[in-house]
């Protein structure tokens, strides 16, 4: 009885259109700084952080005044930042660009 792979979709049958596995020797060794991850996306985040402040509002001097020390502050940006990055690679390995 033949045994099936595990393929890059996380099945044992490949979905017709998508590869069906990494070539890692195409990719570099040297290692990506999050600094240049975050370069990719840093559009969507800033386009992210304008909708959540529109959420807010302005109707709330206070809060707003809090939401913008917030999102100044800079931190709680790496797991938007992921969200981001996979979606961008998802939509590239599955021709949605």
């Amino acid at each position: 009885m033949k045994t099936s792979e595990p393929t890059v979709n996380g099945g044992t049958h490949a979905i017709q259109g998508i590869p069906t596995g990494l070539d890692l020797k195409s990719y570099s060794e040297t290692p990506i700084s999050p600094s240049k991850l975050f370069e990719v996306v840093a559009d969507d985040l800033q386009t992210l952080n304008k909708n959540l402040q529109s959420i807010v509002g302005a109707e709330n001097p206070v809060l707003m005044s809090a939401a913008e020390h917030i999102f100044s502050a800079g931190g709680k940006r790496m797991r938007p930042a992921l969200v981001f990055l996979v979606s961008r690679a998802t939509a590239e390995l599955l021709g949605l660009k």
